[in-house]
């Protein structure tokens, strides 16, 4: 493990690499914006992402992509570290991702750089000092958030991780313990930020048939929800009642993954937690569809 330790310069270094990366394309706006993408893994953050990233676009403006496994990338023993301790590889990097982060975004901010950041929003006050940073700094700052129903989400990160696999790369797995500790965890935090006065926006999407097209049903200021929480609320129910209708389709793609990653599982351990993984989310589903019959 020692070979992974950093300096202080071994930090600064890198996060000077990875901001030389994010010159390449990105541009000074004359209004800029942070746009934070809010949901947990498997929620379809890259689609929204991918949706605000063209939005920019069109309007000729350039932005930033910066999230913490973006930026773990930037490690310097990176490769090293995801062959050769997958379990622990997330630990490993954010001994370089926890300092880095700071360094990039103030130079960002100080540079009125456009950025799209996927946010957990569960770190309390820190947050918030976070956000108005920006809102000082004379940033539009809009919150995205993706209401995904945790069935979905759950077999989501499975299905990503067989695509992953089925490319050559190594995938980090979800557990279901983080899956259930993120599902929810945004909501009051977010709440906080609409009082204070940090969210310039406050947008919830669903995927919508097309994931890199995903559809807006709600946004700060409408009347058909309450607020941004019962849209999040409301949006998931309608979901988990579409695929307990639908078992037998759910159940397959979970049968499909199960076989790619038989398939092409490159680590015995990532292989294996996997399988377990989908393992308890069909007893899970299986569960939730009985008590779905018993109503």
């Amino acid at each position: 493990m020692s070979k992974y330790d950093l300096t202080i310069a071994d930090i600064k270094n890198n996060a000077d690499r990875f901001l030389a990366y994010i010159y390449a394309t990105a541009r000074r706006s004359d209004n800029p914006e942070i746009d934070f993408i809010v949901a947990g893994p498997g929620a379809g953050k890259s689609g929204v992402e991918s949706y605000l990233k063209n939005s920019l676009k069109e309007k000729g403006e350039r932005c930033a992509i910066v999230n913490s496994d973006k930026i773990a990338e930037f490690h310097p023993d990176y490769e090293d570290a995801i062959e050769e301790l997958p379990d622990v590889c997330y630990k490993v990097t954010r001994q370089f991702v926890r300092p880095a982060t700071p360094i990039i975004f103030d130079e960002l901010r100080k540079n009125n750089i456009n950025i799209l950041n996927e946010n957990t929003f569960d770190k309390g006050e820190s947050d918030f000092e976070f956000v108005k940073k920006f809102k000082d700094a004379g940033y539009r700052t809009n919150v995205n958030i993706i209401a995904t129903d945790s069935y979905i989400s759950r077999l989501s990160c499975f299905e990503r991780e067989a695509r992953m696999l089925q490319d050559g790369d190594t995938p980090r797995g979800i557990s279901k313990e983080t899956q259930e500790r993120m599902y929810n965890s945004f909501m009051n935090e977010i709440a906080e930020l609409e009082r204070l006065g940090y969210c310039d926006e406050i947008n919830v999407y669903t995927r919508g048939e097309n994931i890199n097209k995903p559809k807006l049903v709600y946004k700060l200021g409408d009347t058909n929800y309450r607020d941004f929480q019962d849209a999040i609320l409301t949006e998931r129910q309608k979901q988990r009642r579409n695929i307990l209708a639908n078992p037998t389709e759910y159940l397959e793609r979970i049968k499909n993954t199960r076989q790619i990653i038989e398939q092409n599982g490159v680590n015995p351990t990532l292989t294996e937690n996997a399988l377990r993984g989908l393992d308890e989310l069909q007893q899970d589903f299986i569960a939730e569809l009985a008590r779905g019959f018993d109503k």
